[in-house]
């Protein structure tokens, strides 16, 4: 009808979440139809989600949309120990007025970030791009991410806040790839034997 639902699951494992619903009460059913009452006095709702989808109903549409317009862009190479590591925030004023306020970033002692915080004044229906360098500090094992947290703050409107993950550079290199002889007619004449 005139109601809105956020189905909400992890992709693999337990992931735990701080969802900015702008609302001070919800209700959310799991998968098998039992409900319970959630109660958010600041308006932040936090969840631990599995592979099975939960349902949250009466959460601030405005405010979902928001959340769903502060989109982070992550580039597909991974960090290596002292490189900078880009990072785009993208920010798009899905408000109905002019917005001023900041992103900031937040990450773990051992890695720095540059600008911390970024002023940023939107109008109604502007989009935005924000660049920002994450460097680890120190060497991290093998296969670990590290988490970094963006949030908006416009003032007397509710924080937006989004975590990506970046990947640690694997102690390993990759080679290739290297021509099929089976598949690729050009491999034939390169001495590979088709094995």
């Amino acid at each position: 009808a005139d109601s809105s639902v956020l189905v909400l699951w992890a992709v693999g494992g337990t992931v735990e979440v701080n969802l900015p619903v702008g609302i001070s009460e919800l209700r959310l059913t799991d998968r098998e139809g039992r409900e319970r009452a959630i109660y958010t006095p600041e308006g932040i709702v936090k969840l631990t989600l599995t592979e099975s989808p939960v349902y949250l109903e009466g959460f601030d549409r405005e405010q979902m949309k928001a959340l769903a317009k502060f989109s982070l862009s992550i580039p597909w190479l991974q960090m290596q120990q002292g490189q900078p590591y880009p990072l785009h925030c993208a920010v798009e004023n899905v408000f109905e007025e002019k917005i001023k306020g900041t992103i900031s970033v937040q990450v773990s002692e051992a890695v720095k970030v540059e600008p911390q915080t970024v002023e940023l004044r939107s109008d109604k229906g502007e989009k935005r791009s924000l660049d920002f360098q994450v460097t680890a500090q120190k060497k991290f094992p093998t296969g670990s991410t590290i988490p970094v947290t963006f949030t908006a703050d416009f003032g007397p409107k509710p924080r937006l806040s989004k975590t990506v993950h970046i990947e640690v550079q694997p102690e390993w290199l990759i080679c290739g790839p290297f021509p099929n002889p089976k598949t690729d007619p050009k491999a034939k004449d390169s001495g590979i034997v088709p094995d």
